[in-house]
């Protein structure tokens, strides 16, 4: 079947299901009873993918149906229409949303098997990282202390941006320690040890939220900072990088497995690894090393932003150029807001 009929076809059923007012049986009444009861045992994040799954795209395809009308065909017909909309990797994610929601379907006996469609083989991609070096080269070149501190917390902790970018100062209240609330699983609220330099600039910020900007100028910046100094990495990378770039150095300075899964908020893979619990504070020593990796000569974040001692460090960029780079960060480009 061509992609014109398929999705023809599945328009047409939502033509013709506008004037049924009676949800009583349809997927659309399941879902939400699905989504307010059986899928709130998830995590906070999990719960959000699949709420914009269910919005974008489940309940306008299929929302209409009856429950016994969701067979193979009808689910083989809305995941070949993912696949012309959507990555394979988002494409994948959706089904597995739908797959969720009439698995408890067949639980509760409104559906009598769940429909199998085939799936296009997600091809793993290479994953940008950056190496130390790169790392420190993009810290050193922020042009203001809110930007530098956001990206030498993920640096140094390796957190996931939506975590940093939910820090309060009541997280930092404690000396040398930044408390991570993070929601994607239980294991990622944490208190994780911080250099006493990040520290002491983290605590110069006001009350409440430490970074109040959104992502998308966050993220405009990051890209800006990328173009400039990381010659070496895509202009496009994402944060994540930086979170593969922190577990690439706590392998290279020999940090215990426990103390890596702690710090960067993972899943603990094994029994054995749920009996190794780690305290906080217990990973005082490695941030200190992995500070002084990441920074080099600065030994912290206190060397002043805008000196030429500063810049002249930065890796990547010649001594003689410091002039330039001066006049670049003080003529930084503010993104859209």
């Amino acid at each position: 079947m061509g992609k014109d009929a398929g999705r023809y076809q599945i328009q047409t059923r939502n033509e013709e299901a506008i004037s049924n007012t009676d949800d009583t049986g349809l997927l659309r009444e399941f879902a939400a009873h699905w989504r307010d009861s059986v899928a709130t045992v998830t995590s906070e994040e999990t719960q959000k993918m699949r709420a914009s799954h269910l919005r974008a795209h489940i309940l306008p395809a299929l929302g209409h149906l009856a429950m016994d009308q969701v067979n193979q065909r009808v689910v083989q017909e809305f995941v070949n229409s993912l696949y012309e909309k959507l990555s394979d990797k988002s494409a994948k994610n959706t089904w597995a949303t739908l797959r969720s929601l009439l698995a408890a379907a067949e639980a509760e006996e409104l559906l009598r098997r769940i429909p199998r469609p085939k799936l296009r083989k997600v091809v793993p991609r290479d994953q940008p990282r950056f190496s130390v070096e790169e790392m420190r080269a993009i810290v050193q070149a922020a042009p203001d202390r809110k930007l530098r501190a956001l990206l030498a917390i993920l640096a140094e902790t390796g957190c996931r941006i939506e975590e940093a970018l939910k820090l309060e100062q009541a997280d930092v209240a404690e000396a040398s320690m930044v408390r991570i609330r993070g929601t994607k699983t239980v294991c990622a609220r944490r208190d994780v040890s911080i250099s006493p330099g990040l520290w002491e600039l983290l605590r110069q910020f006001g009350e409440g939220k430490l970074f109040r900007k959104s992502e998308t100028y966050y993220r405009t910046c990051f890209e800006d900072i990328l173009q400039y100094v990381a010659v070496n990495t895509p202009a496009k990378a994402p944060f994540h990088a930086m979170r593969r770039a922190n577990k690439s150095l706590m392998r290279r300075l020999g940090v215990p497995r426990e103390i890596a899964i702690y710090r960067l908020g993972h899943r603990q893979g094994t029994v054995h690894d749920a009996y190794d619990q780690v305290e906080p504070g217990e990973d005082s020593k490695w941030a200190e090393r992995m500070a002084e990796e990441i920074y080099g000569f600065m030994r912290g974040m206190s060397v002043d932003l805008h000196s030429r001692v500063f810049v002249s460090h930065v890796a990547h960029i010649p001594a003689g150029a410091a002039d330039e780079v001066l006049s670049w960060q003080h003529g930084y480009r503010q993104p859209a807001r």
